[in-house]
């Protein structure tokens, strides 16, 4: 009756109702389409692959269940579990630190990130270090899976001044060597149309991306981009060994910019050095990245955890070639406390 009386509003009512019956309607039979193939979703960057080569970024942008596009960092976790809403590995905390906390924070690739069921080596340093001091111990697993140091440093840019950490652990290494077509992560960035964006048009992209009529209508109306060049595709690393240096020490300073310590590791993996140089593909290079990274802790004066060197021979630690197990996780805790301890750098 309200409405009769006030026939603008109930034509305006009415107009609400239809236009969200029609985009249901739009919506139910797009993602019927999709489910019976006839139809295909549009993502923001399309995976190439080239012959012989492996580059999983482009999978991690969009074909990853617990990764998400991200302007700044390419990809971050989810905010859902195993990931918290921080995109930590592991329960909330308080962003202003407890008073009387002492709060690590972890940055690294998928060997920091751990399984999904979880157990990574932050989890256990963070009992280790709980158990051994008289005050509260925060340990923050910023572990991301694919990440390479580029990404680390850019994560650390951004978490590091809000979370005001007293002790930065760093460990990359083995992405940063691998294979990139179309270029390396910072051409990748650029290409793949993910800088430079401002927050609401992201939030305003992530939230339409979640729609099938969207994304079937992008499909039917975008053009693809150009293949690259398949001679250039396996030539160039994600990071190059310069680059990577130049990341931890931009790292090794954001940490000290905000009041922190750090420490380095090296990115342990399950053949050696010497049958890793010998192995054809990207993988001989990777025992550059922790020579280098040996020497810009030397370079820093911070403390050095070498973890490649402590696993060295050691196959039984590791799952495959470059993620450890269990075990493993246990003993890299280890390693890490007992190392800071002898630098005294943790009391």
């Amino acid at each position: 009756m309200a409405l009769a009386e006030r026939p603008r509003v109930g034509l305006a009512v009415l107009s609400v109702w239809w236009s969200l019956v029609v985009a249901g309607g739009i919506e139910m039979t797009a993602s019927t389409a999709v489910r019976a193939r006839l139809a295909q979703r549009y993502t923001p960057t399309e995976t190439v692959l080239a012959q012989q080569t492996e580059d999983w970024r482009l999978s991690h942008v969009m074909s990853d269940d617990y990764r998400e596009p991200d302007p700044g960092l390419l990809w971050q976790p989810v905010a859902r579990p195993p990931y918290s809403r921080q995109r930590f590995r592991g329960p909330e905390v308080a962003v202003e630190k407890p008073a009387g906390t002492l709060r690590v924070i972890c940055f690294g690739d998928s060997n920091t990130d751990g399984p999904l069921e979880g157990g990574a080596w932050p989890e256990p340093l963070g009992a280790l270090l709980a158990g051994d001091a008289a005050h509260p111990i925060e340990v923050l697993n910023a572990g991301v899976t694919g990440y390479s140091s580029y990404q680390g440093a850019a994560r650390a840019r951004r978490d590091a001044p809000v979370y005001r950490p007293d002790l930065v652990l760093v460990s990359f290494g083995w992405n940063d060597a691998a294979n990139a077509i179309g270029g390396d992560d910072a051409a990748f960035a650029a290409a793949a149309g993910l800088r430079d964006v401002s927050p609401t048009r992201v939030a305003l992209r992530r939230l339409l991306f979640r729609y099938d009529a969207v994304l079937v209508a992008a499909r039917l109306t975008m053009r693809p981009a150009p293949e690259p060049a398949r001679a250039s595709a396996a030539v160039t690393p994600r990071v190059t060994v310069d680059d990577y240096a130049r990341h931890l020490t931009a790292m090794v300073r954001q940490a000290r910019d905000s009041g922190a310590r750090v420490a380095i590791l090296t990115r342990p993996h399950r053949d050696g050095a010497a049958v890793l140089a010998a192995t054809a593909g990207w993988r001989r290079h990777v025992p550059e990245y922790n020579a280098r990274a040996r020497r810009v802790a030397a370079d820093l004066r911070v403390p050095l955890i070498d973890a490649q060197r402590h696993f060295d021979g050691r196959g039984e630690a590791f799952a495959d070639e470059s993620h450890l197990t269990r075990a493993g996780h246990q003993e890299l805790a280890r390693l890490v406390r007992d190392t800071l301890r002898r630098e005294g750098v943790l009391p």
